[in-house]
């Protein structure tokens, strides 16, 4: 989950990291979002070699909650440079609908929890994780940087599915007019 809120990446991009796509030596940690675990009747579970879009593959810098989470995920991962950081025990990728499967367990089992945090079961999956990024992003250093983050072309895109937009404006608003308008009242 750490993972999930410190890159925005989305599940199948999470699920598709290998060792090869960390690395934990830089300053700061980068993971390389290029890839997507997906799953078809006919293919199968697959590593799909780009993001949802071609054009969202990424570098990101980890904040230091993310690069402690992604070390402890390499303490498990098998140590081929191309091992999965979530694999099962044959070393193929987790499939997503087996993750979104334990996020519901979990929120089954902490239903009461999430409800004092004010957060609605119903609303807890993978994507909160995306949307959560996206809005502390935005609210610090606005929606262009947000998309960017998310791999996103588009603005609009971020802004009308993901930014949770504050009830509150900025209070600096106040200041700002205060100083261009003084001495004229």
């Amino acid at each position: 989950m750490w993972i999930m809120v410190g890159t925005s990446a989305r599940i199948g991009e999470v699920l598709a990291l290998r060792r090869c796509d960390v690395d934990v030596t830089a300053n700061p940690p980068t993971v390389l979002v290029a890839a997507t675990i997906t799953q078809t009747r006919a293919e199968g579970l697959r590593r799909k070699p780009a993001p949802k879009r071609t054009r969202q593959k990424r570098r990101i810098a980890l904040p230091s909650f993310a690069a402690a989470a992604i070390r402890r995920q390499l303490t498990e991962a098998g140590r081929d440079r191309e091992s999965y950081l979530f694999a099962t025990k044959t070393g193929r990728s987790l499939s997503v609908s087996n993750f979104e499967r334990l996020i519901r367990t979990f929120v089954d089992d902490n239903a009461e929890q999430l409800k004092d945090a004010g957060i609605e079961a119903k609303e807890f999956t993978t994507h909160i994780f995306r949307r959560t990024a996206a809005t502390m992003i935005e609210s610090v250093a606005g929606i262009t940087l947000a998309a960017r983050l998310l791999g996103h072309a588009s603005e609009q895109v971020t802004r009308a599915s993901y930014v949770v937009t504050a009830e509150m404006v900025n209070p600096v608003t106040a200041q700002i007019m205060d100083e261009a308008l003084d001495g004229l009242l």
